[in-house]
């Protein structure tokens, strides 16, 4: 299963300056988070070299060093007018940005667009921004502050950081008075939650695109009880070093190092998207959302519950791969990439007053995993599938498997044993990079016959379906399971995982969830009940679905104590089960 990423664009218009090694990458085939650089990131790899270049071309129009479409585009952007900006901040930092507008005086809606949270700021943005130039938009692109060229210190989405939000629009209408209608908000990743809340603060923002963004930081960062250490160490490592504020700097060393996260969780409530909806359905912004499946930054449940709590006019692209992965091509300004034209319309209806038909549309459109089919859904109701309980049957004698089916079992238990090496049954290899994979269509398959063999046997219990029907099974929306457990200590965390299993027992992870216990009594049963993350996938004939109950995975903290023995079980009163959402 190969995909060339420059044969997806259809051209030879590549983004070059945004991604070159990862679509290296893609076209050799290869699989392992390993072969890619800096896998400890909290956005996609960028080439800061090429980025470095094209920033240089656009100050001074030398592009020699550029492919020859980049350097053409290049010359319209200065051609139409380019110039990069020093904007005035809160407590009188400034923020580094560029500005693309145009020589006539004719009025214009104008985009505003905060940087992503990494170093590299608003080069970033370098390829979408000229896209919006070109049709007809002024654009205003800037580093949020404690990155990059930017003062201040990272207050992650802080009071300071909607005042500079704020200041933005400021200076843009400064520059071109009148020259500008309306204006919007696009933000990729961490620039997307300042968007949301920007246009809560600001009667001024008239609508909004929030990319790979947030609804609640506290369950994405807290989720179903369980520290999510990898996005936390990633969002941690990628500022320089020294440039995240002591506030900053305390929250994520509490959530990571084991300490209340009370504090934490009270912190992020109002950097969390969630916490202004009412002020963006009052005023009735139109928002538009792209978010990945497989997303380990920002888990898809969290902010499609925000999604859903809009009352405004809204839109909900959700996309195969990880953080950032299905904008890509967006982001580089790509024509034809179906993101990219669905926002064009987006922002020429609620900024340009276009009667395109953008309010009678689909509100969702949503690609099935691992392949390249869309479908538009009405809203999440029309999307999501109906619950079909699949039942935790009794594990055969002396070992790890059992049934996954639609018969009531009889009574059974499994312990599963804390502490060792993990199987290798996980989420993914790496935050970002193995969703990015998917991408390209080259997700990980996973040997699902080692789950229980070796020394990590004792960890896992695996249930698994008979093979699905001629017309096989789509599932769309967000898988429940209900497990009873008893721990040995009153603590347990547990990491359960959903599997397509191919033919010849591959393995391809469809959704997964921690979820941690704290509370209990030594030895006395609970019923764990928690959502795994949505999403939209459809099983061949001939194929099962696979589900592993795990004690441990490398992405997130655990409550278990090595030793500690946690007891799954199945009694006449309270079953194990999983609710799958099966669609017609």
């Amino acid at each position: 299963m190969t995909s060339g990423f420059n044969e997806e664009l259809g051209s030879g218009e590549a983004p070059w300056a945004l991604m070159s090694a990862v679509a290296d990458l893609a076209d050799s085939g290869r699989r392992s988070a390993e072969d890619l650089p800096d896998a400890q990131t909290a956005f996609v790899p960028l080439d800061e070299v090429r980025l470095a270049a094209l920033r240089q071309a656009l100050r001074t129009g030398d592009t020699a060093v550029l492919p020859e479409d980049l350097a053409a585009q290049v010359e319209q952007v200065r051609a139409r007018g380019y110039e990069e900006v020093r904007i005035p901040g809160a407590d009188g930092d400034e923020l580094d940005g560029a500005l693309w507008t145009h020589p006539d005086d004719a009025p214009r809606p104008a985009l505003v667009m905060p940087s992503p949270w990494v170093n590299q700021g608003w080069t970033a943005y370098t390829g979408i921004a000229a896209r919006f130039q070109e049709w007809g938009y002024h654009v205003l692109a800037y580093t949020t502050r404690g990155f990059g060229d930017s003062d201040g210190l990272v207050e992650t989405a802080g009071d300071k950081d909607i005042t500079d939000a704020g200041k933005a629009v400021d200076h843009l209408l400064a520059r071109l008075g009148e020259r500008v209608t309306k204006v919007g908000f696009l933000g990729e990743s961490y620039g997307s939650g300042i968007s949301q809340m920007a246009a809560a603060a600001d009667r001024r923002v008239a609508a909004v695109a929030a990319l790979s963004t947030w609804g609640d930081m506290g369950a994405a960062f807290y989720e179903n009880g369980t520290r999510h250490l990898a996005s936390i160490s990633a969002l941690k490592s990628s500022p320089t070093p020294g440039r995240l504020s002591p506030d900053t700097e305390k929250m994520f060393d509490a959530l990571l190092n084991g300490g209340d996260v009370g504090e934490p969780l009270d912190w992020a409530v109002p950097r969390s998207p969630a916490s202004h909806v009412e002020a963006l359905n009052d005023r009735g912004v139109p928002v538009f959302y792209v978010q990945a499946w497989h997303e380990t930054i920002f888990p898809v449940n969290q902010a499609l519950q925000l999604f859903r709590s809009l009352t405004g006019p809204k839109r909900l692209y959700l996309g195969i791969g990880d953080h950032t992965s299905p904008e890509l091509l967006c982001l580089s300004g790509v024509p034809g990439d179906p993101i990219l034209e669905g926002l064009r319309r987006w922002f020429d209806r609620y900024l340009k007053d276009e009667d395109n038909g953008v309010e009678n549309e689909p509100r969702i459109t949503s690609e099935v995993m691992h392949t390249r089919v869309r479908h538009t859904y009405s809203d999440w109701e029309d999307f999501a599938g109906r619950a079909q309980r699949l039942y935790l049957g009794a594990p055969e004698a002396g070992g790890r498997r059992g049934l996954l089916g639609t018969g009531r079992p009889p009574s059974w238990g499994l312990s599963l044993q804390a502490g060792g090496p993990s199987t290798p049954a996980r989420a993914a290899d790496a935050v970002i990079i193995s969703g990015l994979l998917e991408r390209f269509v080259l997700p990980k398959r996973y040997l699902t016959h080692t789950f229980d063999q070796g020394a990590a046997q004792q960890h896992v219990g695996i249930w698994t379906t008979g093979p699905a029907d001629p017309g096989g099974i789509r599932l769309r929306g967000t898988p429940r399971l209900s497990l009873n457990m008893a721990s040995s200590t009153g603590m347990a965390t547990v990491v359960a995982y959903l599997f397509a299993v191919d033919p010849l027992g591959g393995g391809y992870i469809i959704s997964h969830a921690p979820f941690t216990h704290r509370d209990g009594r030594a030895g006395t049963p609970v019923t764990a009940g928690f959502d795994l993350q949505s999403a939209d996938f459809f099983l061949p004939a001939g194929w099962r679905l696979m589900l592993a109950v795990d004690t441990h995975d490398p992405f997130y903290d655990s409550a278990n104590e090595s030793g500690t023995v946690i007891t799954l079980t199945t009694e006449d009163s309270q079953a194990s089960y999983l609710d799958l959402p099966v669609a017609p």
